[in-house]
């Protein structure tokens, strides 16, 4: 099953391509960083159940990037912020090892905020994986679910 795993490469391989100046860090942001780079960060994930064959995931998203330093590079991120709504708004495919379509992730709530101080730029967003259960999942299903209609005394 797909999960904010195929996300998070999705959106990796969708930086590399797209900024390739803001090479994505995959060490948890500390102080003295590389600059400029970018960072994706996962906030929350939720799971439920849709009905009894599919399943919902659901990501809260933060990508970070970093201008070369604190005293430029504002313009920098106001292009990197019209480039990645424009990209954000269209769906992303995720692909399987072999390059075949498995599905396409769209983003909700997308928001952009730039901290002209830091010259960071952070995009939230919300995902939403819904899926059919692997038949492997072994979930009993009504039909074949066992009923005691006999009262216990």
């Amino acid at each position: 099953m797909l999960s904010v795993i195929n996300i998070i490469k999705v959106l990796t391989e969708t930086i590399e391509e797209n900024f390739p100046d803001y090479p994505v860090n995959d060490r948890d942001v500390e102080e003295n960083f590389p600059r400029p780079s970018s960072f994706i960060d996962v906030e929350t994930v939720t799971g439920d159940n849709v009905t009894p064959e599919y399943v919902r995931e659901t990501s809260q998203l933060v990508l970070y990037f970093f201008a070369t330093d604190n005293y430029r590079g504002f313009l920098d991120l106001l292009k990197i912020k019209d480039k990645l709504l424009e990209i954000l708004n269209l769906p992303l495919e995720i692909k399987d090892d072999s390059g075949n379509v498995l599905a396409h992730v769209t983003f909700d709530e997308v928001n952009v905020n730039i901290e002209k101080a830091d010259k960071a730029l952070t995009c939230g967003m919300t995902s939403v994986l819904i899926q059919q259960r692997n038949e492997d999942d072994d979930i009993p299903m009504m039909e074949n679910l066992d009923v005691n209609l006999h009262e216990e005394e």
